[in-house]
């Protein structure tokens, strides 16, 4: 059985190998070996890897702004040394929440769990689901602002 991938959520700073802020071409390098497809969307510039459970979105300089991981058999996301997309959502939520405020008015609270000191969010598609499907990180700021 093959090994399954561990990626580090690091708020602020991204999910090794790719850093917020780095540039396309930056990420592209050190995403060698993960398997880049491409795909400028509506929204901007994307970066997809390992079947699109791992996209990496820029913003309008081509900088990194916001990584998001999808749950996956081939890998494991990982904050603090849980990976959140594997455990039950209340576990995932308590492992975030031990480290900051979850934003308890967020319109989408229920399926959207947004941590907005660290630029953190865990989704899943309706409340009932007993895991969440997503996980991301952003720039600083990425949830503050308007339309995030």
């Amino acid at each position: 059985m093959a090994r399954l991938l561990t990626f580090v959520l690091a708020p602020h700073a991204g999910v090794e190998p790719v850093r917020l802020g780095a540039a396309v071409a930056e990420v592209r390098a050190a995403t060698q070996d993960i398997g880049l497809s491409h795909e400028q969307g509506r929204n901007g510039q994307r970066d997809l890897f390992l079947d699109a459970a791992f996209q990496v979105v820029y913003d309008g300089d081509g900088r990194v702004e916001y990584i998001e991981l999808s749950y996956s058999d081939e890998f494991t996301a990982e904050f603090d040394g849980v990976a959140v997309l594997h455990v039950a959502a209340d576990d995932a939520v308590q492992t975030v929440a031990a480290r900051a405020a979850l934003d308890r008015g967020h319109p989408e609270l229920g399926w959207n769990f947004v941590f907005p000191a660290l630029d953190l969010a865990l989704w899943r598609p309706t409340r009932e689901d007993e895991s969440f499907s997503t996980v991301g990180v952003g720039v600083k700021g990425y949830f503050t602002r308007s339309g995030a």
